[in-house]
């Protein structure tokens, strides 16, 4: 069954700079700039003035493109958190048998891993702007104002290092 107007809100928290134009969204905050793009979805996206808040409608959905809807929602409120407090991924170098080797480099912007599962060629997984990688003892730690990577940004993926 289709419901006739279903309709999210999500609260803009203070510090936070919002544009959006063409269902484009931009979030400026402390830690940089993200953007966002939902052109794919068949939504409407507005910032309401008085309430300080952006509302989300979509027009005769069902239940999955409510569903939809309800992502949009929580993608714009993840790059509130990122702007706000940047994002903190812990990754562990656990081995078996042959023991891996990674060595930060280009001050923190760049992974080279060795000896993985025995091979003899280096990994080297480069990350995106605003991110870092730190070691501290067997962990790797990423930070970054990015919860996840977006699928407007081209490029390979390579595991928890795309951010």
């Amino acid at each position: 069954m289709k419901t006739l107007v279903s309709e999210e809100t999500v609260k803009i928290p203070k510090g936070v700079k919002v544009s959006i134009k063409c269902k484009k969204v931009e979030v400026s905050g402390k830690f940089g700039t993200l953007k966002r793009d939902f052109k794919h979805l068949p939504i409407e996206l507005w910032i309401e003035k008085g309430q300080n808040c952006i509302k989300a409608r979509m027009y005769f959905a069902k239940s999955k493109q409510i569903a939809a809807l309800r992502t949009v929602c929580s993608h714009i409120q993840n790059l509130f958190d990122g702007v706000e407090k940047k994002f903190e991924y812990k990754m562990r170098l656990v081995y078996a048998h042959f023991p891996i080797n990674a060595s930060i480099t280009n001050g923190g912007k760049t992974v080279e891993i060795r000896n993985y599962l025995g091979e003899k060629n280096v990994r080297v997984i480069n990350l995106l702007h605003h991110h870092a990688f730190r070691r501290v003892c067997l962990h790797l730690v990423v930070l970054g104002p990015r919860r996840r990577r977006h699928a407007d940004r081209p490029g390979p993926r390579v595991g928890a290092a795309d951010g």
